[in-house]
C-alpha cells in the first residue's frame, strides 16, 4: 500500500512538472511573439523618421542655395548705376575710362570739368585744350551711359571739329531752359581767320538724345576796311549783315532769357594733375571736381 502510494506522488510530481515546462515554454513563445509584435509596429515609425530628416536637409540645401543665388543677383542690380545720381559709381566709370578723354588735344592748356549738363542725371567730363594767343579751343564731351558700363563722346570730337566754343574762357555758363525743358547755354567761339582777322560766334549750345547741338545766334567780325582801317561787321543768325543796334538786341535777348534761369560754374582743373594716377586716386579727383562745381537755377 505504501508503496502504491509513492508511486502515485511520483507520478503525480511529475505530472506537475510537465504541465510547468509546457506554461514556461508557451509563455516564451508569447513574450518572442509579443517582442516581434513590438518590433514590426515600430519598424514604419523608425523609417518614417529617417524620411523626414532626409528631406528636411534636401530641402534646407535648396533654400540656402535659391537665397545665395538671389542675394547675388541683389548686390550686382546695385553696383550698376542705371544714370541715376549714382554720382559714386558714375564717377567710378570716368576714372575707368579715362585714357578715352584726357586727350582733348596735344597743346596750350589743357582742362576738365565734370557736370551734368543736361540735368539728366548722368555725367559728362568736359575735356579741352585751349590756347589763348591763337584763339583755338578743342573739346571733348563724354558722358557716362545710362547702364554705367562705358562712356559716349556726345559732342566735340576733335576729330571731326578744328574749333569748339570757349568753355574755359568765362567763369560761368550762362543756361536757361527752353519750352522742350532742356538747358540751353550761351557760349562764344573766337577764331583767329589771321593775324588781323577775327571771328566772334555767339551761339547756343544743347545737350541733347546723345549729342552736342551748336547754333550761331549772332556773330561779328573784326577785319581791316580797304583803307587799312579796322572795321567790325555785325551778322545775324543767317548770316546776314546787321546794324549794330539790331546784333545788340540779339545778345541782349539771349542775355536776358539766359539771366532768368541760371548760371553753372564748372570746376576747371589742368588736365595734368590727374594724369599718371591710379584708378582709386582719380576717383577722388573727378568727385572733388564735381563737388566742387556750382550751380544756381532762379527757375
Amino acid at each position: 500500500m505504501r508503496r502504491f502510494l509513492r508511486l502515485s506522488l511520483v507520478m503525480v510530481l511529475c505530472a506537475a512538472m510537465l504541465i510547468a515546462a509546457g506554461c514556461s515554454e508557451k509563455k516564451e513563445e508569447t513574450t518572442t511573439a509579443s517582442v516581434a509584435d513590438d518590433t514590426t509596429t515600430k519598424a514604419p515609425e523608425t523609417t518614417k523618421e529617417t524620411t523626414t530628416e532626409t528631406t528636411t536637409e534636401t530641402t534646407t540645401e535648396t533654400t540656402t542655395e535659391t537665397t545665395t543665388e538671389e542675394s547675388t543677383e541683389e548686390t550686382s542690380e546695385e553696383q550698376v548705376p542705371l544714370g541715376g545720381r549714382d554720382i559714386p559709381n558714375q564717377a567710378r566709370v570716368l576714372a575707368r575710362f579715362s585714357d578715352q578723354w584726357l586727350d582733348a588735344g596735344n597743346f596750350g592748356t589743357r582742362m576738365f570739368a565734370v557736370t551734368d549738363l543736361d540735368d539728366n542725371g548722368q555725367l559728362e567730363v568736359i575735356s579741352l585744350a585751349y590756347a589763348k594767343a591763337e584763339q583755338t579751343t578743342k573739346v571733348l564731351i563724354c558722358e557716362v551711359n545710362r547702364e554705367g558700363t562705358g562712356i559716349n563722346v556726345v559732342g566735340g570730337d576733335v576729330r571731326e571739329f578744328a574749333s569748339q566754343p570757349d568753355l574755359a574762357a568765362e567763369k560761368s555758363l550762362r543756361f536757361y531752359v527752353n519750352d522742350s525743358e532742356q538747358r540751353v547755354y550761351l557760349v562764344e567761339d573766337t577764331i583767329r581767320e589771321a593775324e588781323d582777322h577775327t571771328t566772334v560766334n555767339l551761339m547756343t549750345m544743347i545737350l541733347s538724345d546723345g549729342e552736342t547741338v551748336l547754333d550761331i545766334y549772332a556773330s561779328y567780325e573784326v577785319a581791316p576796311d580797304e583803307k587799312g582801317q579796322e572795321q567790325v561787321v555785325y551778322l545775324n543768325a543767317d548770316g546776314e549783315i546787321v546794324d549794330q543796334a539790331a546784333f545788340e538786341k540779339l545778345k541782349t535777348d539771349a542775355i536776358y532769357k539766359a539771366q532768368s534761369s541760371g548760371w553753372l560754374t564748372p570746376a576747371w582743373t589742368e588736365t595734368q594733375r590727374i594724369e599718371g594716377l591710379g584708378e582709386e586716386e582719380m576717383l577722388k579727383a573727378i568727385l572733388n571736381v564735381y563737388e566742387t562745381m556750382d550751380i544756381t537755377n532762379d527757375v
